[in-house]
């Protein structure tokens, strides 16, 4: 076997209004909502009898309101990194600094990414609810993905478990890497304190818990440590391998080792066109609306 090149066909499936498409440099197709009952992108992998699929691919399908794609991929493109990040934990809000590099999506200047970006947050600060900001990998052109698949540029995927199915309606980190077989994994480490404060307290900034002695913190955080669901569910979801990156999420709690710890996972990657500035920016605007939001939940 080719250890270069395996045909395989990912199917994607995704309600037609969050298709976002650049039309005339414009970005189209933002969803007004989200948080919709139909609203998760679905991923198939097929891996046998894949003529049969011929007719299928290069060309979209619409069918009862979901747009859906063959994706006819390389499973052994070099540079698919899966982020698994429990829900809640700020893995989008990575994911797209991460996406800011030019070495993401090149289709897309870094102009319209920052567009969609204040788009997405001045929508999320007017109706009170959470959108995500940029994730590239499944939800902008889908041709235009399959062709950076194919020509090893940098793709992210985002999940939220190892190998638990249906929940949070994402397919399993083990499911992505056994289809990519030269996939890599970044992993959130150090989580509950940050998604513990953002889900029970958005009323305690940042830097109020920082200032917290070691003690206060452990009460705090164990307050609703017991009774959560999330918690329970990941704690029983192992990974058996060790990550080829990882991310401190309590480097969301401080700016400066925020950028850091971002400026070090470029380098880790391999991406460049690292924009501080930019990504100062950035974590200004998410943390207001992240934590507004939380608020009107």
């Amino acid at each position: 076997m080719d250890h270069d090149y395996e045909r395989g066909i990912l199917v994607v499936s995704m309600p037609e209004d969050q298709v976002t498409k650049s039309v005339n440099g414009e970005l189209v197709g933002i969803s007004p909502h989200r948080y919709i009952l139909d609203s998760r992108v679905n991923l198939f992998f097929c891996t046998d009898d894949l003529e049969k699929y011929d007719s299928h691919t290069c060309r979209e399908h619409h069918i009862n309101g979901r747009h859906i794609h063959f994706m006819d991929v390389n499973r052994y493109s070099k540079n698919i990194i899966v982020i698994q990040f429990p829900q809640g934990t700020g893995g989008t809000f990575l994911s797209s600094c991460l996406n800011l590099s030019n070495d993401v999506a090149k289709y897309i200047s870094k102009d319209s990414k920052k567009s969609y970006i204040e788009q997405t947050l001045s929508r999320s600060k007017s109706e009170l609810q959470h959108f995500d900001q940029v994730n590239f990998s499944f939800c902008w052109e889908i041709n235009d993905v399959e062709k950076s698949i194919n020509d090893d540029e940098f793709t992210f995927i985002l999940t939220h478990h190892y190998d638990q199915e249906h929940i949070h309606g994402c397919t399993p980190t083990k499911k992505l890497i056994n289809f990519f077989h030269n996939a890599k994994v970044l992993k959130f480490e150090n989580w509950i304190p940050f998604y513990m404060i953002r889900k029970y307290f958005p009323s305690i900034s940042f830097d109020d818990y920082c200032r917290l002695d070691s003690e206060k913190k452990k009460k705090l955080i164990s307050y609703n440590l017991k009774n959560d669901i999330s918690i329970h569910r990941h704690s029983s979801d192992v990974y058996e391998d060790t990550p080829d990156y990882t991310w401190d999420t309590s480097n969301f709690f401080n700016k400066n080792h925020f950028l850091d710890g971002i400026e070090e996972l470029y380098n880790n990657i391999g991406l460049s066109d690292f924009d501080r500035e930019l990504i100062d920016w950035y974590y200004d605007e998410w943390n207001i609306v992240m934590r507004n939001w939380k608020r009107h939940k």
